[in-house]
């Protein structure tokens, strides 16, 4: 089985939670995941019974995060090529398999509250990738996605 056909069974969202249009709950979660990874950071970081290893790789991860979430911002604002949506969708998946992981990881270490929100980031990372998907399928190059209409 090729890339190409398993990219085609991913499933698209025709309302983004079911009460939003897939743009407008993009940009929603887009908000609440760079607030959610500044929020991870900011907490490891003054956490202080991290290890060093520890807290450098997450506030490495958390850069990323953000930095590719603003960029799928950026890109719906200023109608920028939907290549720029990559980054986001590739993190994306990257955080699910390794939030799952960390999760348990943090959980096993007794660093619970570390694990739920993990849980719950990769949890939502899950449903943000197939409206990211969707619409990365659906945007024509340099045409705004606040102007093209979802049905």
């Amino acid at each position: 089985m090729d890339f190409d056909s398993l990219v085609r069974k991913i499933p698209r969202l025709e309302k983004f939670c079911y009460c939003l249009e897939v743009p407008t709950g993009v940009r929603y979660f887009s908000l609440g995941l760079t607030f959610s990874w500044v929020l991870y950071a900011i907490g490891v970081l003054l956490e202080g019974h991290s290890s060093v290893a520890m807290t450098a790789w997450t506030t490495l991860w958390s850069v990323f995060n953000i930095a590719a979430y603003i960029l799928v911002l950026i890109t719906m604002n200023q109608s920028w090529k939907k290549i720029y949506f990559l980054p986001a969708l590739y993190i994306s998946v990257f955080n699910i398999f390794t939030g799952i992981i960390n999760g348990i990881l943090f959980f096993f270490t007794g660093n619970i509250f570390s694990a739920i929100f993990l849980t719950v980031i990769w949890m939502t990372t899950c449903h943000y990738f197939l409206g990211l998907k969707t619409l990365h399928d659906d945007t024509q190059e340099n045409i705004s996605v606040t102007v093209t209409s979802q049905t």
